[in-house]
């Protein structure tokens, strides 16, 4: 089997790191070869990968400039200089918001819009957020059309990085952060606030989710809050669906999708972030009417936000680029 070479930009980061666990708990055959690269702070540090300990390089000099895979696990400005840096390379992945919404880069949940990649050479990867919910809103859309999203969000300060992580424990770096003591309120304001009364995060909810599903035209509002646990976003989905529906082939449609885990009510064994922390699946449950809204459902979703959110995605995105050279 011929070897794949990978850089993994940002290793040293929540994301990085686990998109490394990623590789590691699916790298039986050893065919990949991983390069890892940070910021000078983190140039020399070593990262254990298998049965190997794997130093950290700097950008400034890459061991390869073409490599078959390089995933920029970092902030925007970071990867727009290195898709400048790996741009001989075959394939990158972004896990930034630097190319998102751009036109002509594909951004991908692979299980929905794999085909709008084809040809492709710059991905984007979604929001931690909208791909966490983006499947479940897919899978239910096929069969019954949604005319009408309204995204209620619950996201752990790992969404934060490790100064998310910190600030449970550290009340200056929280209200660094957040404004607040995170130990002792949620924060319903994530990112900068826009004009139209809109914080970042819900903008990008709003908007990727509309390019993902390739309806710009689809209603759809949110709220994002961040709550003071670790790891693991939470969301309350409100779904208004064009076609008659009855729960019961909605909750077949969820339990069918093998990215997911639909969770019954009457068993006690809800949707949350004990279950979903370190797991690559969508975890689905509370399915019920909208007592108030004709033709509309609401659904419960949690997910690991480092790894469905964000890492694991990124992971299936290479996977179907495979399948797809394959062909």
């Amino acid at each position: 089997m011929n070897k794949n070479y990978i850089a993994i930009v940002g290793a040293t980061g929540l994301v990085g790191r686990t998109l490394i666990k990623i590789f590691e708990e699916n790298n039986t055959n050893n065919h990949y070869v991983i390069h890892l690269y940070a910021s000078e702070n983190s140039v020399g540090k070593r990262i254990k990968y298998k049965n190997q300990s794997l130093k950290v390089k700097s950008l400034n000099k890459p061991i390869v400039i073409s490599y078959d895979f390089v995933f920029l696990m970092t902030e925007k400005e970071i990867s727009k200089k290195c898709v400048e840096i790996f741009k001989n390379s075959k394939y990158i992945i972004d896990n930034s918001s630097a190319f998102r919404l751009e036109k002509g880069v594909p951004l991908l949940v692979p299980e929905i819009n794999f085909d709008a990649g084809k040809n492709f050479k710059l991905f984007a990867n979604p929001n931690c957020t909208t791909a966490i919910c983006a499947l479940p809103i897919y899978e239910i859309a096929k069969e019954f059309g949604v005319s009408r999203v309204n995204v209620t969000t619950m996201q752990a300060v790992s969404g934060s990085g490790r100064n998310g992580i910190k600030a449970l424990k550290d009340v200056e770096v929280s209200k660094n952060i957040y404004g607040y003591d995170i130990t002792k309120t949620c924060v319903c304001k994530i990112g900068a606030l826009k004009e139209n009364g809109y914080f970042e995060e819900e903008c990008k909810i709003i908007d990727e989710l509309r390019k993902i599903l390739n309806d710009y035209e689809l209603k759809i509002s949110s709220t994002c809050v961040r709550v003071p646990i670790k790891n693991c976003h939470s969301a309350v989905i409100s779904l208004t669906l064009k076609k008659e529906f009855n729960l019961d082939a909605i909750k077949q449609i969820l339990i069918s999708c093998n990215e997911i885990i639909y969770l019954e009510d009457d068993k006690n064994y809800l949707p949350n972030s004990i279950l979903a922390s370190g797991s690559n699946k969508i975890y689905c449950g509370r399915l019920r009417l909208d007592l108030s809204c004709n033709n509309t459902i609401l659904l419960y979703v949690c997910s690991d936000n480092l790894r469905r959110g964000a890492a694991y995605n990124a992971y299936k995105i290479m996977e179907y680029l495979q399948k797809n050279d394959s062909l």
